[in-house]
């Protein structure tokens, strides 16, 4: 050890370490910047490519004597309702739901190892049985959300 705790070999490869370090640097920066900065082209917008005053759309220009009112304040008993109505609803439907698919996976497992092997017999009892939402959200009640009992896909 040296006089001030560094070594040869330690001094040694902290010089390689910092040689490699410039060589790596100076090899990245000569490939430039990728992506263009808005000094480089004034065409350049992170919002993508500019637009007419007269194409611009009412939702999006914000001095349009068009643009759409905001919708009211949603009304907190009526997320509070919906909550509630949700969570007693699926007290009753997850259970089922859970045990219709535990119970629809076998039963398609069997049908798919009674044909020989066939996956598209088994589907035909897994889409109906195991597909679908396990859970009733308050979207869901509203006509915000997308509640599926189960696939019809083949």
């Amino acid at each position: 050890m040296g006089k001030h705790g560094w070594s040869r070999g330690g001094m040694r490869t902290a010089a390689l370490a910092g040689l490699t370090m410039l060589l790596v640097s100076s090899a990245v920066h000569a490939q430039g910047n990728p992506v263009p900065d808005s000094t480089e082209d004034s065409t350049f917008s992170a919002y993508g490519a500019p637009t007419g005053l007269e194409e611009t759309p009412a939702e999006q220009d914000a001095f349009s004597a068009n643009r759409p009112i905001a919708p009211a304040p949603w009304n907190r008993a009526v997320s509070a309702n919906l909550s509630l109505g949700s969570m007693l609803i699926n007290a009753v439907f997850f259970p089922v739901k859970l045990a219709v698919g535990i119970v629809g996976a076998e039963v398609g497992g069997i049908a798919g190892a009674a044909n020989g092997g066939d996956e598209e017999a088994a589907r035909g009892v897994w889409n109906v049985t195991t597909d679908g939402s396990y859970f009733v959200t308050p979207a869901d009640l509203d006509g915000r959300g997308q509640f599926t009992l189960g696939s019809d896909a083949p």
